[in-house]
């Protein structure tokens, strides 16, 4: 039995995990050591845990030192070094936790082939259903993350695959983590060649479950993912997808946006210059990161734009291509939107941005997701008297599409751009309305909750509700 009390289940198994005494975290200076399990009483086994050949006086009771259970001097008859557990010299382990054990033992050789062996060892083992079991009872996981500090090409190769194997698995997310896995999966980021493609491909694969997981999105950015995963975006495209994968989910938390946007190996312009990949995917997946980008400070919004102008307009071309992938279309669309909310000094440079949204409006008017983008980005637009000559150009469209969509979002980003279009050009918006649209902007206005009472204020800024008579 176990010396840690939470069960998890692998590979249809509920088992107890191995603990360390101590810090959990086995990527730091030393050498760790894990608790041990409880021993099995005499009294308590009749008969082997593993043949279930009853106990006699010739079939003499034997506890595995790593296991804790009874056995028969047949199934536990090897005797293996096991300092992990503290036991320094060689002691009885039985069949069943024999093949692990020696690969755990190997590791702490200070033969460079023997810890090879155990690393090429384990990672195997954790590719049959019984041996995962095994590594994850006997102090496999954190042996791998132990031996991920050595510097060897091999045991980077072997300990990024088994850690890619174990990261699978949700239920070992939580132990992992604690042990280490994901400082070490950045430290081998960081000590890889571009010739170990394979190493660097399991290395980001399990970042990225890791960073799928809401409770250790944080983790990873603590542990230092960042840096990284930004120095392989210019790698080649197949590499370069994983990698912008990983930094559309580490984006969602705007604390990394200083250091992505700003970062010194280039990383904006390889992401902008993703955006024009004949791959639609990769296209998506870097529209969505810059998106997610575009939701941070003025500052931001304005590198975003500069460098987008220097690599050739990357957003509005990516429309413009007429993409099959119509989630390319609505990255874009909410991009350019979180762009509009640019102040007026800004804006003259959106001028094109505007025009691209204006394009959308015919385009993809039949696409609801892409519409909930445009009428944001046509409402952000319109509040700027520099656009409004262009968007009366397509008034009875906004007018048509927005005010009278069945979408409340989509209504409401209407409303506001008729409302800054009156403010802007009163006559020429009103006679639009007249002919239709009027009733359909009251009726909303009416429906938006609070916006009455606010109107009713505002008039009594400027009229009173009680007065003195006339003299």
């Amino acid at each position: 039995m176990s010396a840690s009390t939470l069960k998890i289940k692998v590979e249809g198994k509920n088992i107890f995990p191995a603990q360390t005494d101590g810090s959990s975290n086995v990527f730091g200076d030393g050498e760790f050591v894990l608790a041990r399990m409880r021993w099995m009483e005499d009294s308590e086994a009749v008969m082997c845990n593993l043949c279930c050949n009853k106990f006699n006086q010739f079939r003499r009771k034997h506890h595995c030192r790593v296991c804790g259970r009874v056995t028969c001097n047949k199934c536990c008859k090897e005797k293996v070094p096991l300092p992990h557990l503290g036991y320094p010299d060689p002691e009885r382990v039985c069949e069943e936790c024999l093949t692990v054990t020696q690969l755990i033992s190997k590791s702490r050789s200070h033969i460079l082939s023997f810890q090879i062996e155990a690393a090429d060892g384990l990672y195997k083992e954790l590719q049959d259903p019984k041996g995962m079991v095994q590594i994850v009872q006997l102090g496999g996981i954190q042996t791998l993350i132990y031996l991920a500090r050595l510097d060897n090409i091999d045991i980077r190769k072997h300990t990024a695959a088994g850690i890619h194997i174990l990261s699978t698995n949700p239920a070992l997310h939580a132990t992992l983590a604690g042990a280490g896995a994901i400082k070490a999966l950045c430290s081998l980021l960081r000590r890889s060649q571009t010739s170990e493609e394979q190493t660097i491909i399991d290395c980001i694969s399990a970042l990225r479950i890791f960073c799928k997981s809401a409770e250790l999105k944080m983790k990873a950015i603590d542990d230092g993912v960042l840096q990284p995963v930004l120095s392989l975006c210019s790698a080649r495209e197949e590499i370069a997808l994983l990698v912008v994968m990983i930094l559309s989910l580490i984006v969602e938390h705007h604390g990394t946006h200083t250091a992505v946007i700003e970062n010194d190996r280039n990383a904006l312009p390889r992401i902008l210059d993703l955006t024009s990949s004949q791959d639609e995917q990769m296209q998506e997946v870097a529209l969505r990161t810059l998106a997610l980008l575009s939701m941070g400070t003025d500052q931001h919004k304005q590198r975003l734009v500069q460098e987008d102008y220097a690599r050739g307009k990357c957003f509005t071309a990516a429309v413009r291509r007429k993409p099959k992938n119509t989630q390319v279309v609505c990255n874009v669309a909410c991009l350019l939107a979180n762009l509009a909310a640019l102040p007026e000094q800004n804006q003259n440079a959106l001028q094109d941005y505007l025009c691209c949204a204006c394009e959308m409006l015919s385009e993809y008017s039949s696409l609801n997701n892409v519409m909930g983008h445009v009428s944001r980005a046509i409402a952000n637009f319109a509040k700027h008297q520099i656009h409004t000559h262009k968007l009366l150009e397509h008034l009875n469209t906004i007018i048509t599409l927005f005010l009278k969509s069945t979408t409340v979002s989509i209504q409401y980003q209407g409303i506001r751009a008729v409302l800054y279009l009156l403010s802007h050009s009163t006559e020429i918006t009103t006679t639009a309305l007249l002919r239709e649209g009027a009733t359909d902007v009251l009726c909303g206005i009416a429906h938006i909750p609070g916006v009455i009472n606010a109107v009713q204020a505002a008039i009594l800024l400027n009229v009173p509700d009680t007065d003195k008579p006339n003299p």
